[in-house]
């Protein structure tokens, strides 16, 4: 009777101590401004994990011998990590996704060809809206290993434009008008270098290349 009393005693008391210690890790991860995601999800599992821990000692202390029990717990966790092996891939992908911030709501992405604007951010997906308003999902778990470009990353970007003339237009009148325009454009940042350059000529006309710097929000205007 007193091992048991003293078991529940232990979990009473245990259960008390994970309580602070969920809600004292909770306050840290605020104050280092953590996802809240990250934070909800790192809670759950060190509090499943503290309860799993507690229980086994509470029936370790009633003289209850747990080694099957951890056999048990053991295999049927390996067994689960194999069979949800893309998920935990995906998960993981997501918790460094949140961590690093690589891309924000809002930026637009591009990887493995496709692209589009991020829309919203998971632990286990990453979705996407398309120029044309189609529903990408990333598996987070290539984002986090693949090959990323983040459009919206610099507050500045390059347009780069190729225009094609009549094979009789004169170059330096075409080149005129293409700095004329760019340089007039309220787009284009008058502080950066606007470039118009005669590229080559072939059997459409004349090809012209013009590149402008602009605010990144300002791109797709220009």
């Amino acid at each position: 009777l007193l091992t048991i009393i003293y078991a529940i005693l232990l979990f009473g008391i245990g259960s008390l101590v994970i309580k602070a210690l969920v809600k004292g890790m909770d306050k840290f991860l605020h104050f280092r401004k953590v996802d809240a995601l990250i934070v909800s999800f790192s809670e759950s599992v060190v509090r499943v994990a503290l309860f799993i821990i507690l229980g086994l000692t509470a029936l370790s202390q009633m003289g209850i011998d747990i080694t099957p029990l951890l056999t048990v717990l053991g295999t049927a966790g390996l067994a689960v990590g194999f069979a949800l092996r893309d998920s935990l891939s995906n998960l993981a992908g997501g918790i460094l996704i949140l961590i690093y911030r690589p891309f924000r709501i809002g930026d637009t992405i591009e990887c493995n060809g496709l692209t589009g604007s991020v829309k919203e951010i998971t632990l286990l997906y990453t979705y996407l809206n398309s120029p044309d308003n189609k529903r990408i999902i990333l598996s987070n778990g290539h984002l986090s290993s693949g090959n990323l470009i983040n459009y919206s990353y610099e507050k500045t970007r390059r347009i780069d434009l190729t225009f094609a003339v009549a094979m009789d237009a004169s170059i330096e009148q075409v080149k005129a008008l293409l700095l004329q325009v760019a340089t007039a454009h309220t787009g284009v940042l008058s502080d950066q270098e606007i470039s118009v350059q005669y590229v080559r000529h072939h059997l459409n006309g004349l090809e012209f290349a013009v590149r402008v710097w602009v605010l990144t929000e300002n791109y797709w205007t220009v």
